[in-house]
């Protein structure tokens, strides 16, 4: 702290003598970080994420003064009053941490104040801002499956009609019909299983990427497929096919003959 000596004054009819104040400093430091964690304080002022994205505002006001500060006031330029008059004694050297979760569709720059009186109604306050923007993102996705005979090639029909034993050959031909590229991708089959988990590939608009697999076929099975992927945002696009194998099973036929016996 710091002593400041005020000079004599006239007071009325008397004299005002000489006296020692000690004005004591006051200093709030307020943080305002945004994140997609509402369990978490982030560690950045800005973040970009999808329309329609939850994010949340930390803000935290941390006392680096030597005072009490016993009532506090917070306001955000976007988000509106989130404190008003709230009682609570943040001792020096302390801080005290204020969250609140929203849904944006636009990009957003908004400032905090956060405002704080002491037992002698002195007041206190300070800003902050933080930025979020908002990426407006169509991901997009067609799946083709089809099923042939030729393993080195896929086929261009999604039925066949075979015998038990056959080796058939499955395609799953991806089309990245959106506007914005697909960077993670995930491939199940009703019949197959997982066929790809988390794969890491970029496909732009309007490329394609196709994966096969050739198994063998003892009865007949009809299966869909679903192809989900990711954007480096996070934003989600799946689409799902189906293809039919048909076994036909071959009819066994018995065929009798007559017995003739000649005599010679």
């Amino acid at each position: 702290y710091e002593t400041q000596t005020i000079p004599d004054v006239q007071v009325g009819y008397g004299q005002a003598s000489v006296q020692d104040f000690q004005l004591v400093q006051t200093v709030l430091e307020l943080t305002k970080t945004v994140g997609t964690d509402p369990d978490v304080c982030a560690t950045s002022d800005q973040i970009t994420v999808t329309s329609g994205a939850s994010v949340t505002y930390c803000f935290e006001l941390y006392n680096i003064g030597e005072l009490t500060l016993t009532l506090h006031d917070l306001a955000d330029s976007h988000l509106g009053t989130l404190l008003s008059g709230y009682e609570y004694d943040l001792g020096p050297q302390s801080s005290i941490i204020v969250t609140r979760t929203v849904q944006l569709s636009e990009t957003v720059v908004n400032t905090a104040t956060w405002t704080a009186m002491n037992e002698m109604s002195a007041t206190f306050f300070t800003t902050d801002l933080a930025t979020v923007t908002v990426v407006v993102e169509n991901p997009s996705l067609v799946l083709s499956k089809t099923v042939g005979l030729d393993p080195g090639s896929c086929a261009a029909s999604d039925a066949l009609e075979t015998i038990p034993g056959t080796q058939v050959t499955y395609c799953y031909l991806a089309l990245n019909n959106g506007d914005v590229p697909l960077v993670v991708h995930n491939l199940v089959d009703s019949a197959l299983g997982d066929l790809l988990m988390g794969f890491e590939h970029t496909l732009l608009p309007g490329e394609t990427t196709y994966l096969t697999r050739t198994v063998t076929i003892t009865e007949s099975v009809v299966n869909t497929a679903t192809w989900s992927s990711q954007t480096e945002l996070g934003s989600e696009t799946e689409a799902m096919d189906t293809a039919e194998v048909t076994v036909i099973v071959p009819t066994t036929y018995q065929f009798f003959l007559p017995i003739v016996y000649k005599e010679y």
